[in-house]
């Protein structure tokens, strides 16, 4: 595997029905990232040979595709939609390119993918477009400047694929290498999850239903194994091995990682920085450094994210400020929820087995639409409004739940509170059984905050 890996980029198929993927997590996490040697070119092509084997060439300024499905607009795109993507990847990576490549496309416009889209392995066998160099693969492989993709049962599915595997086939060959295995294919599944609009490829995309992904099925993989209890903490995603890969699960874990650290306002800039450590045998220990501050916040966000994770989820809106509370004392305080954001520190601390009566009131938008025309405002109140309910609780209703001191130490395995919300509504009395800090949030799904506005009040008081 070492050997093969210095070569390639991974086998990126999948198998269904091994054991617990992250029973081979190993020992990734002081594994170097791959030594490549100088990318070859790509094969040598006889296309009389192919057309009469079935096999047609599509091209772009940026790919040459061979493929023998049949002339369909979605197949017969490919090559435009992958050109793209080109501008999108030199933006991203434009501080960890060479300089003489970081000025925009026109800097590689003589760079060329080659790929192949596959529904009859046979016929790419026979022609020696697909030889014993390529392990077996369910869906995509890539080496240096090539990539092999198998038919995919979606439109979206097949597009995808091509974007992650062409993801990292630009990493490879323009950065030199695509860093530890969570980090390669994190970053392929990121920025190969996309919409298209109007004809135009959008990388780095947040899916706003199941609809408009089909067959993509990252969110789901993180749902189901935080109901079975599979909570994965960051470093045991930052730990996976090569072979975790052969599984599914690692794929939607690493996009995980990748979506909440490159889309969270406070930890984007640095995440991105790290493009430029592939090459780096201590990527994940520097990667460590610069989140060494604030560390349990990233963990506990960490384990709020995937709680709570949906289709349209709003990782910027859903960051969490984590500021320790003082002790309530005798006195009572007000503070302001915005009803716009997800869990908000109430900056006051509370104290196990001490009472404490919570009193909201205010008017604010919970939800905007359109009807025949016209805007349409959703009013609610901190009791929230029964027409639509979110986790067993009316949307808009005013909710708490109380962090220990020490769950942001031991984020990534201590009980969430976050995950279980007390119910406050328009008044409520607490009696904490563990001391910490308040926090406050309105009840609403995680991909609706932005249609919210406006802010409620609550008085905090010791009877």
């Amino acid at each position: 595997m070492r050997e093969r890996w210095r070569r390639t980029t991974l086998v990126r198929s999948v198998v269904v029905g091994c054991a617990s993927w992250l029973a081979v997590a190993g020992a990734a996490a002081v594994d170097p990232p791959p030594r490549f040697a100088p990318p070859k070119p790509p094969r040598v092509v006889e296309l009389e040979r192919l057309k009469a084997a079935g096999i047609r060439r599509l091209a772009s300024q940026h790919l040459v595709l061979y493929t023998d499905l049949p002339s369909e607009s979605s197949v017969d795109a490919l090559p435009e939609q992958f050109d793209q993507a080109v501008p999108q990847w030199i933006a991203y990576f434009k501080d960890a390119l060479p300089s003489d490549k970081s000025t925009g496309e026109s800097a590689i416009a003589d760079w060329r993918a080659v790929g192949y889209l596959i529904k009859d392995k046979e016929r790419f066998v026979a022609t020696g477009l697909l030889t014993d160099e390529v392990p077996q693969f369910l869906h995509g492989y890539s080496i240096d400047h090539e990539f092999w993709l198998n038919e995919q049962p979606s439109e979206y599915f097949r597009r995808h694929l091509m974007l992650h595997e062409g993801t990292h086939v630009f990493m490879r060959t323009q950065l030199g290498s695509t860093g530890p295995p969570w980090y390669m294919e994190g970053m392929a599944e990121w920025l190969a999850t996309h919409r298209l609009r109007d004809g135009h490829v959008e990388l780095a995309y947040f899916p706003r239903s199941r609809a408009e992904v089909p067959y993509w099925g990252r969110i789901k993989i993180i749902q189901d194994d935080v109901v079975a209890g599979r909570r994965h903490s960051l470093a045991e995603v930052f730990a996976l091995a090569p072979r975790a890969y052969l599984q599914t699960g690692p794929y939607g874990w690493s996009w995980g990682a990748v979506a909440l650290l490159a889309d969270d306002p406070r930890y984007s800039a640095r995440f991105r920085e790290l493009a430029g450590a592939v090459n780096d045998p201590q990527f994940n220990q520097r990667l460590r450094g610069r989140f060494a501050d604030d560390w349990p916040q990233l963990s506990a966000q960490w384990q709020a994210f995937i709680g709570e994770i949906d289709y349209g989820y709003d990782v910027a809106a859903a960051a969490i400020e984590f500021a320790p509370g003082e002790p309530l004392g005798d006195k009572s305080v007000e503070v302001t929820v915005d009803a716009a954001r997800s869990w908000q520190s109430s900056k006051v601390r509370v104290e196990a087995g001490k009472t404490y009566r919570l009193t909201a009131a205010g008017r604010y938008q919970i939800a905007r639409d359109e009807v025949d025309g016209r805007e349409r405002i959703w009013w609610c109140e901190p009791g929230g409004v029964s027409i639509h309910y979110y986790r067993g609780r009316p949307l808009g209703q005013l909710t708490a739940a109380i962090v220990p001191d020490e769950t942001l130490a031991v984020a990534a395995t201590a009980k969430q509170p976050l995950w279980q919300p007390i119910t406050i509504g328009l008044e409520a009395e607490l009696k904490p059984e563990t001391s910490g800090t308040l926090y406050l949030r309105v009840n609403e799904f995680p991909g609706r905050l932005a249609d919210n506005a406006g802010e409620l009040a609550v008085k905090i008081q010791s009877p």
